[in-house]
C-alpha cells in the first residue's frame, strides 16, 4: 500500500460539539476537520473557550460529538462497544488531564503503576517501570508520597509519568506545562520529544504555553470552535 493510501492514525471529520448551559446552547466545536498521522507532535492552541480541550476529549473517546465523526485507525470511536472503547484507552492512549486526576490514596509510584496493573503487567515490573519514569521526570525521591503531599507542579509531573509509562500509541495532554516552571517544563517536553522521536509515540497537546507551541512540529490554532490556522515547522 502506498503512503498516500495509508489510513491516518486519528481523523476528525466535520465534528460539531454543542453543550447545553441552562437555556443556552454553547457551540464548542463548529465543524472541525483534523487528520493526524502516526508520529506527529502537534499542539492545539487558542484562547479559553476555543474548543481545544473539547477536541482533545473527543479524540480520546471521553466524550462524543453532537455530529460528525472521530476515527482512530479508521474506526469510528462513538460506534465502539464500551468494552472495546475502554480497551483502546487502556492499551493505546495516555492521558494528561489538566486536573491531574491522581488517586489520592495512592503514592506517586502507585499512581504511575496503576494503568500497568490494569493491563495485567506483573507487580514487580510495574513498580520498576514506575520508578524509572518518575526518575526521568525528576521525582524518584518523591515516589512514596501521596498527591496531597506534593506540589501542583509535582502532581503534574506524576500525571505525565503515568501517561507515558506504558509507551502508548497516542498521548493526549491538556495543558501539560500549566503548573511547571520553565526549566521543568522544558525538561518534560524534551522527554516527550525523545519518546516521540525514538519510539514513535504520537503527541497531541492543548496549550496556552508558547514553549509548547515552539516545541511542536505542527501548530493548529482554534478560535470559537473553528480551526483558524495551521502551520508546520
Amino acid at each position: 500500500m502506498g503512503s498516500e493510501d495509508r489510513m491516518p492514525l486519528i481523523s476528525a471529520q466535520n465534528v460539531v460539539k454543542d453543550y447545553r448551559d441552562g437555556d443556552t446552547t454553547v457551540h464548542a466545536l463548529r465543524g472541525v476537520d483534523l487528520v493526524l498521522e502516526e508520529g506527529e507532535f502537534t499542539a492545539l492552541a487558542g484562547p479559553s473557550g476555543s474548543g481545544k480541550t473539547t477536541l482533545l476529549n473527543l479524540v480520546g473517546g471521553l466524550d462524543t460529538p453532537t455530529s460528525g465523526e472521530v476515527r482512530i485507525r479508521g474506526e469510528v470511536i462513538s460506534s465502539m462497544h464500551p468494552r472495546q472503547l475502554h480497551g483502546m484507552r487502556l492499551h493505546h492512549i495516555g492521558f494528561v488531564f489538566q486536573a491531574f486526576n491522581l488517586i489520592p490514596v495512592l503514592s506517586a509510584q502507585e499512581n504511575v503503576a496503576f494503568t500497568m496493573q490494569l493491563q495485567g503487567i506483573p507487580p514487580e515490573e510495574c513498580r520498576r517501570r514506575a520508578l524509572e519514569v518518575l526518575d526521568q521526570v525528576g521525582l524518584a525521591a518523591e515516589a512514596g508520597r501521596r498527591p496531597a503531599a506534593l506540589s501542583g507542579g509535582q502532581q503534574q509531573r506524576v500525571a505525565v509519568a503515568r501517561a507515558i509509562v506504558t509507551r502508548p500509541e497516542i498521548v493526549l495532554a491538556d495543558e501539560p506545562t500549566a503548573n511547571l516552571d520553565s526549566e521543568t517544563g522544558a525538561d518534560l517536553l524534551d522527554l516527550m520529544k525523545h519518546l516521540n522521536e525514538e519510539h514513535g509515540i504520537t503527541f497531541l497537546f492543548s496549550t496556552h504555553d508558547p514553549m509548547v507551541m515552539d516545541y511542536s512540529r505542527r501548530l493548529v490554532r482554534l478560535h470559537d470552535g473553528h480551526i483558524a490556522s495551521e502551520q508546520r515547522t
